[in-house]
């Protein structure tokens, strides 16, 4: 019985020799997957995504653009700064996202284009009195 402990310990004791001998590495964890379009999420996932993808952009879609403007904000109770986001994403300047959790994002620029509709009553609803100071109309052709 002691014999066969002995080769057993030694042919683990030898089987770990020979992995350290071939130098075999931890498995690479795979890249994500490319983003091509985005329907919903947040600015934090935005830059998450732009921080994966430093080089490609994505397209945001919304069949209804009120969609993309009644969900800014949302999470902080309309407190934020989702739309001076999008104003810097599209105009590709990168931004930093530090969360007291230690979440941290560094996104060095970024590249995204939206697409989608709105009916004209409901975009002058959006617009207010149609002044424009922050320049987001203008980024919407």
């Amino acid at each position: 019985m002691q014999d066969q402990a002995s080769r057993c310990d030694r042919s683990s004791s030898d089987l770990r020799r020979s992995f350290r001998a071939l130098e075999i590495d931890a498995p690479v964890k795979p890249k994500p997957p490319r983003e091509y379009i985005v329907t919903d999420s947040t600015s934090e996932a935005i830059a998450h995504i732009q921080n994966n993808q430093p080089n490609n952009g994505f397209l945001g879609w919304f069949d209804e653009l009120t969609a993309l403007f009644g969900q800014q904000n949302a999470y902080r109770g309309g407190k934020g700064s989702d739309t001076e986001k999008i104003l810097s994403g599209r105009d590709g300047t990168g931004f930093k996202i530090n969360r007291v959790g230690g979440r941290r994002i560094n996104c060095i620029r970024s590249g995204y284009s939206i697409i989608g509709g709105i009916q004209p009553d409901i975009l002058k609803k959006h617009m207010g009195d149609f002044s424009n100071p922050s320049g987001l109309w203008a980024r919407f052709v």
